[in-house]
């Protein structure tokens, strides 16, 4: 796996997954796994649709 996000990229990604953990945390609904995907994406610095576009923010 190759890292392909950028830091000011990543640093957004983590915090829009804690903001969407939170307030999913406060309002349950349906949807409480969304938090998941731009979290991991933030802290493994990996993207897979940025692998299957080849494209990179690094």
């Amino acid at each position: 796996m190759k890292m392909n996000v950028w830091c000011l990229d990543r640093i957004i990604r983590v915090i829009l997954g804690t903001l969407l953990l939170t307030s999913f945390y406060f309002l349950w609904n349906n949807w409480l796994l969304i938090w998941i995907i731009p979290l991991l994406t933030g802290i493994f610095w990996y993207c897979p649709i940025y692998q299957i576009l080849w494209t990179s923010t690094k």
